[in-house]
């Protein structure tokens, strides 16, 4: 499941498919940023069933245009979202927004 290819609602439903029929599951991205990344590992987890998490996309970016808690996501693919207190856990960088609201 590509989350932002089918969006919340069809991924529920493929989700929900799967598991009646018995077919391994497993949530993976193309060139998503760290939020869409965050977004589809809270999703997986949130919602249960995964066999597979392939959520590395973020480690092939040049940018980063959100920061989130180191402990969160190690370089070894670890994903730890125990230390996340609010929403998904990412944190905009600040020349990031300022570069988007030059335009305004």
């Amino acid at each position: 499941i590509k989350l932002t290819k089918f969006g919340l609602l069809r991924a529920m439903e493929i989700r929900r498919l799967a598991i009646a029929k018995g077919v391994k599951l497993m949530i993976g991205q193309m060139m998503e940023s760290q939020l869409a990344t965050f977004a589809a590992l809270h999703f997986a987890l949130g919602s249960g069933g995964f066999d597979f998490l392939d959520l590395d996309t973020p480690y092939f970016l040049s940018k980063e245009i959100i920061s989130f808690d180191k402990k969160a996501m190690s370089f070894s693919g670890f994903y730890n979202i125990s230390v996340i207190k609010n929403g998904i856990g990412a944190i905009p960088v600040k020349s990031y927004l300022e570069k988007c609201m030059e335009g305004k």
